[in-house]
């Protein structure tokens, strides 16, 4: 896992996310529109056990614009895979 973090946020990559880890258990979370900043990856909150995301479009632009965090902006991913690593907890 390749996730970066910066004071409360986690970035996770989007390849990453897509391809998933090569190794170890893993959750899928399906079906979602995700905070997502184009150099960064997918936002979380202080962990990967705090996705960004909803299945709501508009739950997830109301998320964007009270994180005020330049270059976010919503895409729909139909997967993204998160390793259970609990160093990332």
């Amino acid at each position: 896992m390749n996730a970066q973090s910066k004071s409360a946020w986690v970035w996770l990559p989007l390849q990453e996310a897509i391809d998933g880890p090569k190794s170890g258990f893993c959750r899928i979370i399906p079906n979602n529109w995700w905070a997502h900043h184009s150099e960064k990856g997918l936002l979380f909150y202080k962990s990967l056990n705090s996705p960004q995301c909803n299945r709501d479009r508009s739950f997830t632009e109301c998320i964007i614009a009270t994180r005020n965090i330049e270059g976010l902006e919503v895409i729909f991913l139909p997967r993204v895979i998160i390793c259970n690593n609990p160093q990332y907890r």
